[in-house]
């Protein structure tokens, strides 16, 4: 038989372990911008709901959007970050076509007027105009 002192120290130490657990969780979801007001409540000693983080949209979409794996822990859908990380991605590669484009042409654009500027600096005989 166990001793009842053994069984309230056993106890004891598994609240406090599963305490450290859902501090951890909730200080990484705290760490999340704006989700800190949204954590559900919990007594000492329990895990952390992750149905209520379920039900709770707001809390949800913001663990959604900024952290894949904590997302897939809490048994939310971790494809929203991947979505959102290739989107930014693909903006990105459109921001760089649109320099270099740009590039080009600012640079088309700086060629034309050295070109006008050495016929200007030519006399008019030599531009090719007539001179009646």
């Amino acid at each position: 038989m166990i001793d009842v002192d053994q069984a309230i120290d056993q106890s004891y130490q598994q609240a406090s372990e599963v305490e450290t657990v859902a501090r951890r969780l909730e200080a990484r979801i705290e760490q999340i911008p704006g989700a800190k007001g949204f954590l559900p409540g919990r007594k000492y000693g329990t895990p952390v709901n992750f149905k209520a983080i379920q039900e709770n949209l707001t809390l949800a979409t913001l663990i959604s959007r900024s952290d894949a794996a904590l997302a897939h822990y809490c048994g939310l859908d971790a494809s929203v970050k991947h979505r959102i990380d290739e989107q930014r991605e693909v903006q990105n590669m459109r921001a760089e076509a649109l320099r270099m484009q740009t590039e080009q042409l600012a640079a088309r654009n700086r060629q034309a007027r050295q070109d006008r500027e050495a016929r200007q600096s030519l006399a008019s005989w030599q531009r090719g105009y007539r001179s009646v």
